[in-house]
């Protein structure tokens, strides 16, 4: 919605968890609008005045609540040109806006702010308010029968990750020493927030590879406090590289992509893949212990002898 000091509002369910939602709305909704990012404001989660967008999960809301934002902004922008044409005395479609102004494209000294534009549609009856809405499809692939159709999540992001590690065959130890990765996001929206996401999926894949493993006994959860189930820290960082793709093919807003859980599903394999190439053997299991380490060393000398 656009008040009459041409502020606005967006009203989204979706949840921001740390990803940044809330300001991946603002950015869309400003970008949309053609007006500041400070002339934007967000309420979120409040189930009495946001719409019902799904779960915030599946890197899915800057496709489903962006995408709606987007709709409701552009929706919104053809109103408030209908406002400043009357002022302006122009075709609708002869305008455009720009830095929250208004203005005539083949003369772009006519112009009005864009705060007069919304109270004109005020005096007009143009209704300021709209619903944004995305509508998800099902996707079918071979093999759904067995393993599911995708529901709502109809976007798919596409990237490559690879380790450098040091594995010690005395001990077991092993080390990520350095790390690379890159997704294609579509239209990378807020860029701190995807390194962001690139850089912390990361440390959560490398912490699938070295350390985090439940424990249960009988249905028991054994290892429930962090002492005993361990996660990567500072110190435990490795380097890395990050190189953002934009393809601008995404079906989000602007062609972007989701890529919140995406860099860190490929973590323990590209760990596990450089450790075995380190010793000789394949890994087989995470979180890839000292422990398992001697175990495929000895495996790999007991072979070696035999053969």
């Amino acid at each position: 919605s656009i008040d009459l000091d041409g502020s606005v509002n967006v009203r989204t369910g979706a949840s921001d968890v740390g990803a940044g939602q809330t300001q991946t709305n603002r950015q869309i909704a400003a970008e949309a609008l053609g007006i500041a990012l400070e002339d934007v404001t967000v309420t979120m989660s409040d189930s009495h005045v946001t719409p019902l967008v799904g779960v915030t999960a599946g890197s899915r809301q800057t496709m489903i609540s962006g995408g709606s934002c987007y709709r409701a902004s552009t929706e919104l922008r053809d109103r408030i040109l209908k406002g400043a044409a009357e002022l302006l005395e122009a075709n609708p479609e002869d305008l455009d806006i720009r830095e929250g102004r208004v203005y005539v494209q083949a003369a772009e000294e006519r112009g009005v702010a864009f705060a007069e534009a919304a109270a004109q549609c005020k005096k007009m009856g143009v209704d300021l308010h709209t619903v944004g809405k995305t509508k998800i499809g099902v996707h079918e692939f071979e093999g759904h029968e067995q393993y599911g159709d995708a529901g709502g999540w109809m976007d798919y992001v596409f990237g490559i990750h690879a380790a450098e590690v040091e594995v010690n065959v005395d001990t077991g130890e092993l080390r990520v020493l350095n790390y690379w990765s890159g997704h294609d996001v579509g239209q990378s929206i807020n860029v701190q927030h995807v390194e962001g996401q690139f850089e912390g999926g990361t440390m959560m894949g490398v912490g699938h590879a070295l350390a985090e493993e439940v424990l249960t006994q009988k249905g028991a959860l054994l290892n429930n406090e962090f002492h005993g189930y361990l996660i990567p820290t500072s110190v435990d960082t490795p380097e890395w590289d990050n190189v953002i793709l934009e393809s601008g093919e995404g079906l989000g807003p602007f062609g972007a992509k989701g890529i919140g859980e995406p860099p860190c599903t490929a973590g323990a394999a590209a760990v596990a893949c450089a450790a075995g190439q380190a010793i000789g053997a394949r890994i087989t299991r995470i979180p890839i212990t000292p422990d398992h380490v001697m175990e495929v060393l000895g495996r790999l000398k007991t072979n070696g002898s035999q053969s």
